[in-house]
C-alpha cells in the first residue's frame, strides 16, 4: 500500500519529469517553488509557488493526498485552513471527471496527479527515497560551492538581516521611546512564530512607561495581573480554562475587578494548539512581568554595561542571563491556570533569552548606535552577533539545509540567520539571480 508520506517526498524533492505537467483540468502547470513542509496543522507544504497556462505566478498552500477522494474523508473541504491550497497533489486520479477540489470558501484547487509525471516506475522512484539517492541539495548555486565558499555567504546574509532589522528599528527610534522599542521587541520574540502578533498588540497596548508608572516598584503580582488582563487571559475572560479554576485564579482575577476598566484583547487571539505546555502565553507573560521588574530603570542601561565585557563570548553570556527567568511562585509547577506541571520549568529559559538577545537586543542595539553616531559601538555589536552560539533549530532553518544540502549545522547565530534571509528573500519565490549564492 502506498504510504502519503512517500509522495509528499516525492513532491518536496520534485521526482517528477517537469516538462508537460498537466492538471486534470487541462491546465499546464509549471512548478516555481513546491513550498516547504509544514511541520504543524494545516496543508502539508506552505509558500508555494506555480503557474498556470503561463498565467500570473500563484503562491499559496499544496495538499498531497494518495487518493483524489481523501480530502473529503479528511474532511478539508469544511476547514478554513486549506483555503490557501492553490493545488491539489494526489498519486493517481481514479475519478477523472474530478477536475477541482472544492475548498470552504467556495473555492477550487486544480489537481494534479503525479503517476504520469513520476522520473521512473513508482517501485524505483521509493527505492530512490528509502535509499537516500535523492538527497542531493536543490539548490543550484550550492553545488558548485565549498563549504567554506558557503559559510561566507550565509554570514554576509545574515549581517545583512541584522541590518535590515536595525533600519526598521532606526526608523522607530524617530517616533517611540528607546525603551518602547526595546520591550516590543522582547515581547514579540517571547511570542515564538504562532504568538508573536498577538504580544506585539499587547505590547502596544500596554507600553511598559505605562506599566511602570502605573505600578511603581517591586509589586510583581499586579504587574502580572494588568499584563494577564489586557491580554485578556485570566481566568474570568476566558471562555474555555484548560484547568479547573484554583485559588490562584479567584485571587487574580479579584485583583483584576478592582482595577478601572481596561481595554482588553480576545481571548481568541492567542493561539495554545501545537504550542508546547511550558510555552503557553500566559506562562510567557509571567516571565515578561519579570522582566520589567528586574529591569525597572530601563532595559537600555543593562544593556550598553554587558556590552563592556572583554570577550564577545563574555557579552552573549551577560545578555542571555539578562533576559532569563528561572521559574518561581506559581508559574513555577503551572502551564496555565490549574494546569500544573513538574517543578523546575524556567518562565523564560537561557535558549529563549538566546532568541531575544539575536532578534531582539543586537538589533535594536545597531540601530541605537546607528542612530546616536557611534561606530565603535556599531562595529562591537556586528562582532558580537558574529561570535554568537547557534540558536535553537526551526523550519525554515531546517528546510534550508536541505536546500543546500548542508551535511552539518551551521555553526553560529549568524549562519542561521543568513538561512533565513536567503529564504525571505530568494529562495521562497525563487529569485535565484538575486540571491548572495549566485555569486559562488
Amino acid at each position: 500500500m502506498i504510504k502519503e508520506s512517500l509522495l509528499v517526498h516525492i513532491w518536496q524533492r520534485q521526482l517528477i519529469v517537469s516538462q508537460g505537467l498537466t492538471t486534470a483540468g487541462g491546465q499546464r502547470a509549471t512548478i516555481i517553488y513546491p513550498g516547504r513542509i509544514n511541520r504543524d496543522a494545516g496543508p502539508d507544504f506552505k509558500d508555494a509557488v506555480i503557474s498556470l497556462d503561463e498565467a500570473p505566478p500563484l503562491r499559496g498552500d499544496v495538499e498531497v493526498h494518495v487518493r483524489v477522494q481523501d480530502w473529503l474523508a479528511h474532511g478539508h473541504h469544511r476547514d478554513a485552513g486549506y483555503n490557501r491550497v492553490i493545488l491539489h497533489v494526489v498519486l493517481g486520479n481514479d475519478r477523472l471527471e474530478q477536475a477541482r477540489t472544492p475548498l470552504e470558501n467556495g473555492g477550487q484547487a486544480p489537481v494534479l496527479a503525479l503517476s504520469p509525471h513520476l522520473t521512473g516506475p513508482l517501485e524505483q522512484v521509493e527505492s530512490a527515497v528509502l535509499s537516500g539517492l535523492d538527497s542531493s541539495p536543490r539548490c543550484p548555486a550550492r553545488q558548485h560551492a565549498s563549504r567554506s565558499a558557503l559559510d561566507f555567504a550565509l554570514e554576509q546574509a545574515g549581517v545583512a538581516r541584522l541590518r535590515l532589522k536595525a533600519a526598521q528599528l532606526a526608523s522607530r527610534l524617530t517616533s517611540m521611546p528607546a525603551e518602547e522599542v526595546i520591550y516590543r521587541g522582547l515581547m514579540r520574540a517571547l511570542g515564538y512564530s504562532k504568538n508573536k502578533q498577538a504580544f506585539e498588540k499587547l505590547a502596544a497596548m500596554a507600553p511598559v512607561s505605562k506599566l511602570r508608572r502605573l505600578i511603581p516598584g517591586p509589586q510583581g503580582l499586579f504587574l502580572q495581573v494588568l499584563l494577564l488582563g489586557v491580554a485578556g487571559l485570566l481566568p474570568c475572560q476566558r471562555k474555555v480554562l484548560r484547568g479547573p479554576r484554583d485559588v490562584e485564579a479567584e485571587r487574580v482575577d479579584r485583583l483584576w475587578r478592582g482595577w478601572k476598566q481596561q481595554r482588553s484583547m480576545k481571548d481568541a487571539e492567542w493561539r495554545f494548539a501545537r504550542v508546547r505546555p511550558e510555552n503557553y502565553p500566559p506562562r510567557r507573560i509571567a516571565g515578561a512581568s519579570q522582566l520589567i521588574m528586574r529591569h525597572s530603570n530601563g532595559f537600555l542601561p543593562p544593556i550598553l554595561e554587558a556590552m563592556d565585557q572583554s570577550t564577545e563570548q563574555a557579552i552573549c553570556h551577560a545578555l542571555a542571563a539578562m533576559f532569563t527567568v528561572p521559574g518561581s511562585g506559581y508559574w513555577r509547577y503551572h502551564y496555565d491556570f490549574g494546569l500544573r506541571c513538574p517543578g523546575g520549568k524556567g518562565l523564560v529559559g537561557e535558549g529563549r533569552a538566546r532568541e531575544i538577545v539575536v532578534n531582539a537586543a543586537l538589533p535594536f542595539l545597531l540601530a541605537w548606535a546607528m542612530r546616536s553616531g557611534q561606530p565603535g559601538l556599531e562595529e562591537r555589536t556586528v562582532e558580537v552577533f558574529l561570535a554568537h552560539p547557534p540558536l535553537e533549530e526551526n523550519w525554515i532553518t531546517f528546510h534550508m539545509a536541505a536546500e543546500i544540502g548542508t551535511v552539518k549545522p551551521v555553526s553560529n547565530a549568524c549562519r542561521q540567520q543568513g538561512l533565513i534571509h536567503l529564504y525571505e528573500r530568494s529562495c521562497r519565490d525563487r529569485r535565484c539571480k538575486d540571491c548572495l549564492l549566485g555569486g559562488l
